[in-house]
């Protein structure tokens, strides 16, 4: 995938800054997921002058929802935890 002339490399804006932050997030959020979040975030440092900023939005909400869903998830197994304690 190559970037169009009028888009922004992802690694040159603010976005990647957020993009980066979020899968350093998540990589010491949940051992599951730390795996698959260091992998992307591997594929995405080495392919980041290929990925247009513009492409960053739908990115950054798929890990702003899994950071939810992980949050949600901590929630509940603490309610369990209490009740059963």
């Amino acid at each position: 995938m190559r970037t169009q002339k009028n888009q922004t490399p992802l690694a040159r804006t603010e976005a990647w800054d957020q993009l980066q932050d979020q899968l350093q997030h998540l990589i010491t959020a949940d051992d599951k997921l730390a795996g698959m979040s260091e992998s992307l975030l591997s594929l995405l440092m080495h392919n980041s002058d290929y990925l247009a900023a513009e492409q960053t939005h739908s990115l950054l909400e798929l890990l702003h929802f899994i950071s939810v869903g992980l949050i949600v998830q901590g929630q509940m197994r603490k309610e369990v935890h209490d009740a059963i304690h």
